[in-house]
């Protein structure tokens, strides 16, 4: 995912974009925007482009729309994590088959699935190792992300394997992630709350949204936004 972003930034060149710099606040002018930065420096633009979580981008134009913000603020999240786990192969005495697995809910497991990372990419993980991404939250037993610090988390990722697979081998690497309100979730009602977005968006022209808040969530849906977005600004 990093390798995308960076290639992209690359393809932009360093001279058209500027890395690190948030974003306080968007504000309307008598024609395009003002982008005020944390830093207190003001940027002039006769579009912008707003690419994240409807909640941060609800806090960039609430000075001059709170009806949008409050739009954009019903959208639901969750917060999921990851945890990468790697154990020397000839301690791992179960056949790992396939590419890994998902846990049905019904199951009440406290883990949603595992992907067998060395294995789907071989140069993930040495010869002689074999690693794991264990996925936790996201809607499902969500309270594990802010309950768990990282060794309980890769405690109860063991004995989850224990218990789903059988294996009982001892980690040799860990490492946990954490996405706090990383995944928006598109509840019942979604596609008439994200109509009164663009309802209300109409009103200011030049401003656009998009991201995995609104249209879709994987990145093949981000991109397309993002293309339609582009078109607009280049047919105005």
């Amino acid at each position: 995912m990093q390798a995308l972003s960076q290639t992209c930034a690359e393809f932009i060149g360093s001279e058209s974009i500027r890395m690190n710099a948030s974003v306080k606040a968007v504000e309307p002018k008598a024609k395009g925007y003002r982008v005020l930065l944390e830093s207190g420096e003001t940027l002039e633009a006769d579009n912008v482009i707003i690419a994240s979580a409807a909640y941060d981008a609800a806090s960039m134009v609430k000075g001059f729309d709170e009806t949008l913000a409050a739009q954009m603020n019903r959208i639901e999240w969750s917060s999921s994590g990851t945890v990468s786990i790697a154990f020397k192969k000839e301690d791992v005495k179960v056949p790992l088959k396939g590419f890994g697995f998902i846990v049905p809910r019904a199951e009440g497991r406290r883990i949603n699935a595992s992907t067998y990372s060395s294995i789907k990419w071989t140069s993930r993980a040495p010869d002689d190792m074999v690693q794991l991404r264990v996925f936790v939250g996201g809607g499902h037993h969500e309270e594990l992300i802010s309950e768990l610090d990282d060794a309980g988390m890769v405690k109860m990722v063991l004995e989850e394997l224990d218990v789903i697979l059988g294996l009982k081998a001892n980690a040799r690497f860990s490492k946990v992630y954490r996405w706090h309100r990383g995944m928006p979730k598109y509840t019942v009602g979604h596609l008439d709350r994200i109509a009164q977005v663009d309802g209300t968006l109409t009103t200011h022209p030049g401003l656009h949204l998009i991201g995995c808040s609104y249209k879709g969530i994987g990145i093949g849906d981000c991109v397309h936004e993002a293309e339609i977005a582009a078109e607009k600004i280049l047919k105005s």
